[in-house]
């Protein structure tokens, strides 16, 4: 029912990658509200660090699967490196699973503070159009 078409063109680290970058896209358009203001300063700061991490975090998680990737083709030349690499492993793959945890808090901590805004909207926001103004005469 459900199939993909396999593209032998396209390299198979493309789509992480692309979606990387779409995501970090999409956390500097939360940096866009950097400078709005949001009435007790503890909001502000939520929405500062959680933006940041928003932009930021797609990467460290890339970066950290492609590193783990690289480490799995890699033949170790002695028992040294297997270790060495062994205990990459060990603290790289938590901190992969951290990172994407932090990145989802981020994001319902954004849309938190996205609906909590409404709180302090100015009171033109509330006015009612009257439409039927804006209407030409037919």
């Amino acid at each position: 029912m459900f199939y993909s078409i396999h593209d032998e063109d396209i390299p198979d680290n493309l789509t992480p990658f692309v979606s990387t970058i779409v995501a970090s896209i999409f956390g500097c358009l939360q940096c866009a509200g950097w400078f709005f203001t949001h009435p007790p300063h503890a909001e502000e700061l939520i929405w500062r660090i959680c933006s940041t991490f928003t932009a930021g975090l797609p990467w460290a998680i890339i970066m950290t699967k492609m590193f783990l990737d690289h480490q799995m083709k890699v033949e170790p030349t002695c028992s040294c490196a297997y270790v060495l690499g062994f205990l990459l492993l060990l603290i790289l793959v938590p901190s992969l699973v951290g990172c994407a945890g932090l990145y989802i808090i981020a994001r319902l901590l954004l849309l938190g503070e996205a609906f909590a805004a409404l709180r302090f909207l100015p009171p033109a926001a509330r006015a009612v159009v009257e439409w039927i103004e804006f209407l030409p005469d037919i």
